[in-house]
């Protein structure tokens, strides 16, 4: 039988200490090995949730021949640099969304990633759900017609503003990176279709130079348009 996959993890970020680590240890398949931190954080973090190694900075934990898998949820301007980092080391990635901040890094991570053979995977739970794969088949169905309009929306009142990673534009902040990625992939995975016209508008906050509010319109491939608003 195969061993568990080893997970390290690349930061001691809420999303890993509050869901993911629990998430992987519910597996029969999978474990959480280390953990890795550059502010001095990863002791702590390891001593706390039962981790067996810790790691002062990232390039030990891809230095660790026990680990097979990295979770990187780091802020979204390093992700392209540690994805990789991680794929040159031979560790597979899951990656938290948005995989990169444009097209060119996108490609850049997903070349390594096959250069060096292992897997890369962004970090869209949502689309594993049975309840999405339902709505794939109704509409395949046709259950409920023709679908000529779609429309989605993601938002929620951001408070801490002022010391809030999401609200700094040199670490891939705002509103359309954050929750708006879930709109536009949502719409790809449900439609099974790629937009080939776009338009998009946003309310960018005065001071952080990070959008608060964007709206966008597309027309997918299938002829489908598509409108989706995500806000903080």
């Amino acid at each position: 039988m195969k061993r568990q996959v080893h997970f390290g993890i690349i930061s001691t970020a809420a999303i890993a200490k509050e869901v993911m680590i629990s998430a992987i240890r519910r597996t029969s398949h999978a474990e959480v090995m280390a953990i890795a931190s550059e502010n001095g954080k990863a002791d702590q973090a390891a001593r706390e949730l039962g981790i067996p190694k810790a790691y002062n900075n990232y390039e030990q934990l891809l230095d660790d021949p026990d680990i097979d898998a990295v979770y990187i949820p780091l802020p979204n301007s390093l992700h392209a640099e540690w994805t990789i980092k991680a794929a040159k080391k031979k560790k597979h990635v899951l990656c938290e969304k948005p995989a990169a901040l444009c097209e060119e890094d996108v490609r850049r991570m997903i070349r390594s990633c096959e250069e060096n053979g292992v897997l890369f995977m962004e970090a869209f739970m949502y689309q594993f759900h049975p309840q999405h794969e339902r709505v794939k088949q109704l509409l395949a169905a046709s259950e409920i017609g023709e679908v000529k309009y779609m429309r989605t929306h993601f938002s929620f009142y951001l408070q801490d503003r002022a010391t809030n990673i999401r609200m700094n534009p040199k670490l891939g902040g705002g509103s359309l990176f954050d929750v708006g990625c879930y709109c536009v992939h949502s719409t790809r995975h449900i439609l099974d279709a790629e937009p080939i016209e776009l338009f998009v508008q946003s309310h960018f906050d005065p001071h952080r130079s990070v959008d608060l509010t964007t709206n966008g319109w597309m027309r997918m491939e299938n002829g489908v348009l598509v409108q989706f608003t995500c806000s903080f």
